[in-house]
């Protein structure tokens, strides 16, 4: 079966964009730190956005116009939710990771720095969400 993670990785590789993708242990490891430092802790959802503790949102149906013109990160984790399957990536920078996801089908993302002080969401419900650091980001978006 065919995913978007795979489709992620036959962009950048199409692209000689430089990424590494997250193996199943470092993937718990990276969602595990996710949680810990932006999620309520008594959350049971299956979805890292619904626990977010501290965050803002707005709707929005393409967040790639806006966030081609962020650079508010360096080395990065992109994790996908598709479905109730997850899968990472880790790219050299916050640009490199959104222009993977611009070219493959709609999903749930997380873009979240590799020292977990910021997150970005994107979810099914068109909302942008930011946590950390990236909350400043997200309250100087149009609305």
């Amino acid at each position: 079966m065919y995913t978007i993670s795979d489709e992620i990785e036959e962009y950048v590789s199409n692209n000689r964009i430089d990424y590494q993708k997250l193996a199943d242990s470092s993937l718990d490891n990276c969602l595990s730190k996710m949680s810990i430092t932006f999620c309520e802790k008594q959350c049971k959802s299956n979805f890292l956005w619904e626990c977010f503790s501290d965050d803002i949102a707005i709707q929005m149906q393409d967040p790639f116009a806006v966030l081609k013109k962020c650079e508010i990160m360096e080395s990065c984790y992109l994790i996908i939710e598709d479905f109730f399957n997850k899968s990472g990536f880790i790219f050299q920078n916050f640009a490199d990771a959104v222009r993977a996801l611009e070219h493959c089908t709609s999903c749930v993302f997380y873009i979240v720095d590799v020292n977990m002080s910021s997150i970005i969401c994107f979810n099914d419900h068109d909302m942008l969400i930011g946590a950390g650091e990236a909350k400043k980001l997200i309250t100087i978006l149009p609305k």
